[in-house]
């Protein structure tokens, strides 16, 4: 039977902040509700998402001790039962050990699928070249594309916070909450079912392509040879919440290089900001990506002038 509890699993590598702070700035003012114990080892928070496509609670688990980490991974491999949607680790860059031991839980990690892998930097960003004990930028970024998690600072430089508003992005933990919102969830609620059929069109169509798909299933292994099922409708809700769609600003800027005139920034203003696109590209999931880069192909095709019926193959809305 498919598991009816959404699961963040959230793990820290570094004194500089443990697991359960990370779950207090995730919930942010409102406090933490009563906890569950999910075994001797592991405790849950609810959590509830919710946002305009959806709404969904979740449980936000955490390692009661960092000394029985070993322990817990061992019975995690063993379950049959535990799933875990998203997967989120705390490291410190200043640290090299602190990566190490995140490392050596890539073996279960794998097994999970999960829609949502982010891998928390609280250090500093900026490590001196001479400090033999930390990692640099480099190292942390290439770890990031071999395991497919999303490097999010929890303490930004001024470059970055610039850079990432300039998309409409964020840091630190508002960008943790940003990315929970888009994921695979197993107990969602749509909001368009809801609504009833007054809903707009886009709307409706996603809730009936979910209904209609009910039966389909994607699993992933725990690695003990059990299977946890997400449903079609939960991968229709993803879609809605999609973090590949292009923003505005986006969208804006690859009007501008189309343009003859691109309204008073140089070319060489405009394609930096082209690369940070594609630097935001390389920390999306596999199908994110794709979803992205077509996108980027479809808008800058348009506003070059391009025939519509040249990509008539090719779907943006999707």
């Amino acid at each position: 039977m498919a598991d009816e509890v959404g699961r963040v699993l959230i793990l820290s590598f570094t004194s500089n902040l443990g697991s359960l702070d990370a779950i207090k700035q995730i919930h942010g003012n409102e406090g933490l509700p009563n906890l569950i114990s999910l075994s001797q080892h592991l405790d849950c928070y609810p959590w509830t998402i919710s946002n305009k496509y959806f709404k969904t609670v979740v449980h936000l688990c955490h390692c009661k001790s960092m000394s029985s980490l070993s322990a817990v991974k061992a019975s995690l491999m063993q379950s049959s039962e535990l799933c875990f949607e998203s997967i989120i680790l705390v490291f410190n860059q200043e640290q090299k050990e602190s990566l190490n031991d995140a490392t050596t839980w890539m073996d279960y990690v794998e097994t999970q699928n999960a829609s949502v892998q982010l891998l928390l930097n609280a250090g500093k960003e900026d490590v001196a070249a001479n400090n033999d004990q930390g990692l640099t930028q480099k190292e942390v970024l290439e770890w990031c594309l071999k395991y497919s998690f999303e490097l999010v600072e929890l303490k930004p430089n001024e470059e970055d916070q610039q850079d990432a508003g300039e998309f409409g992005e964020q840091t630190g933990f508002p960008r943790v909450i940003q990315a929970l919102n888009c994921g695979e969830w197993p107990n969602i609620k749509l909001r368009s079912e809801s609504k009833g059929k007054n809903q707009s069109s886009s709307s409706g169509s996603s809730t009936d392509d979910a209904k209609s798909n009910a039966l389909d299933s994607k699993t992933c292994s725990n690695g003990n040879g059990h299977a946890c099922s997400k449903t079609d409708e939960e991968k229709s809700t993803r879609k809605l919440m999609d973090c590949s769609r292009l923003t505005d600003d986006e969208t804006d800027l690859l009007q501008r290089l189309g343009n003859d005139d691109p309204d008073g920034e140089s070319f060489d203003e405009l394609f930096t900001k082209l690369k940070d696109m594609k630097d935001r590209a390389s920390t999306l999931p596999d199908e994110q990506r794709k979803s992205y880069a077509e996108q980027v192909a479809i808008a800058f095709w348009k506003a070059m002038g391009g025939e519509e019926d040249e990509i008539s193959g090719l779907d943006d809305s999707d």
